[in-house]
């Protein structure tokens, strides 16, 4: 090759050293491959840690809102769970003290008792509690799987539905406790 082609394809014009076109693109695409390559490596890195946040699709959207909607009625139905327990319960056993010494309040007893059985029947806020605790519990584990990381975290999953279970099983409904009351008020 004469001198003056290889001082062409290798100096620049201003006299500095350069190297041939054809070798600095190939520089160029293995440093683009590099940060490729580095960038998909963080990204899986990522993900198996959890903490990669990607644009949920539509499917996920979707479950998340009903998971969060679950989860609030379920909160629902448990608080009026108690304050109808708590309505009946407390009204059935105060009333025999104020049937003659106060007949007014009485009468505001037995309404509250009235209003707090009915609630129950209407809404049934035992068995609402019950289905929507187990479709957050249900949706939870899906998601879960989803994630892979129910296997990490099963035995544990499986302690807190036990528990949850366990509870539900144990609530009682107004009629059983107004039975309750009405069998305390008999040992008297």
């Amino acid at each position: 090759m004469p001198s003056h082609v290889a001082t062409a394809l290798f100096d620049d014009p201003d006299g500095s050293e350069r190297k041939p076109q054809g070798f600095q693109q190939q520089q160029q695409l293995q440093q683009q491959q590099q940060a490729e390559l580095m960038q998909r490596q963080q990204q899986q890195q990522l993900q198996q840690t959890g903490d990669f946040a990607v644009a949920p699709s539509e499917a996920e959207l979707l479950i998340n809102s009903k998971h969060d909607e679950y989860n609030a009625r379920c909160k629902k139905y448990r608080i009026l769970y108690y304050v109808t327990r708590l309505a009946a319960g407390l009204g059935a056993a105060l009333l025999p003290f104020f049937v003659s010494a106060n007949p007014r309040v009485a009468t505001g007893l037995s309404l509250l008792v009235l209003i707090a059985v009915v609630f129950d029947q209407v809404f049934n806020p035992k068995d609402k509690w019950a289905l929507y605790s187990k479709a957050t519990d249900l949706l939870m584990k899906a998601r879960l799987r989803a994630q892979g990381q129910y296997e990490k975290h099963g035995e544990s999953l499986k302690i807190l539905e036990q528990i949850e279970d366990a509870t539900l099983a144990n609530l009682s409904s107004v009629e059983e406790l107004l039975a309750k009351v009405r069998g305390l008020e008999h040992h008297k």
